[in-house]
């Protein structure tokens, strides 16, 4: 699988971010209103945990602005 953002020494743990942007994704795709206002409650109120070789926390802040626009 390719990653979504850029990996860096310390960062996002990549699962946990992958796990989320992958419901996101899906509640996008589905259209469904209920599961779109759900998916952007958990995105807006999620704390990252950091790993060795994580995602780029700015670059994954970027990513959630742009999802949090696209559920609006």
């Amino acid at each position: 699988m390719a990653k979504r953002f850029p990996v860096v020494a310390r960062g996002f743990d990549t699962r946990q971010v992958d796990d989320l942007f992958d419901r996101v994704e899906a509640a996008i795709a589905g259209g469904d209103a209920t599961a779109k206002a759900a998916v952007r409650q958990e995105l807006s109120g999620t704390v990252f945990e950091f790993a060795a070789k994580g995602y780029s926390p700015t670059d994954v802040a970027m990513g959630v602005d742009q999802r949090l626009s696209a559920l609006s």
